[in-house]
């Protein structure tokens, strides 16, 4: 099966709200108007980066990165994204679903990315572009595609309106992606619920 693109969301969004018939594509401004729509979209996801709790960290030197990293290079060169995890005490898994690095600064591979647990690898989700694929799971594919038409329809205007169950879907992908990045942040010490069980901190530092 072929990867869903940015410019296949762009698609079936203005679709949605009739903006573009079946059969057609979007050009010029509405498709334009409608990636750079997209790129806000993700960039404001609930806990990607608004609300979104980071452990900080400078480097000038190779570096492996861990979940939950704002990474600030300083030198050039990569940074390596994880392919498993092996907490302290604990067993080597996968990076969680929906994990955060976001690596700033002099590193070839600078920019903000995500783990999609689905398609078991890393996602820069920064920088987007119309031909490039969509940076999430095919789970992700309806509701992305909902929030951009409920968007596109705040701008086209009362002749182009999102029906009630395209709302529905994008207030229900904003949830889920809400759930599954405070799921996958962080621990905050400050807070007894973040406590692992055996109260092992040193994998935390």
């Amino acid at each position: 099966m072929a990867a869903t693109t940015n410019s296949d969301i762009v698609r079936r969004a203005l679709r949605l709200i009739g903006v573009v018939a079946a059969g057609q594509e979007p050009t010029g401004a509405d498709q334009s108007d409608a990636m750079e729509r997209l790129q806000s979209i993700v960039m404001d996801l609930p806990g990607l980066v608004l609300n979104g709790r980071w452990r900080e960290k400078a480097v000038n030197a190779a570096y492996t990165a861990e979940e939950g990293r704002r990474i600030t290079v300083t030198l050039p060169g990569d940074v390596t994204l994880p392919t498993t995890i092996t907490p302290t005490g604990g067993c080597t898994r996968p990076p969680l679903d929906l994990a955060r690095v976001w690596i700033q600064g002099a590193a070839d591979n600078a920019g903000l990315w995500v783990f999609v647990a689905s398609l078991g690898e890393w996602r820069q989700v920064d920088g987007l572009e119309i031909g490039g694929d969509f940076p999430f799971g095919g789970e992700d594919v309806d509701g992305v595609t909902a929030q951009l038409a409920v968007a596109m329809a705040d701008e086209y205007g009362p002749q182009y309106p999102a029906q009630p169950r395209t709302l529905a879907k994008a207030a229900a992908s904003v949830a889920s992606f809400r759930a599954r990045f405070k799921k996958a942040e962080p621990r905050d010490w400050r807070r007894p619920s973040d406590y692992p069980a055996d109260c092992d901190f040193s994998d935390y530092a």
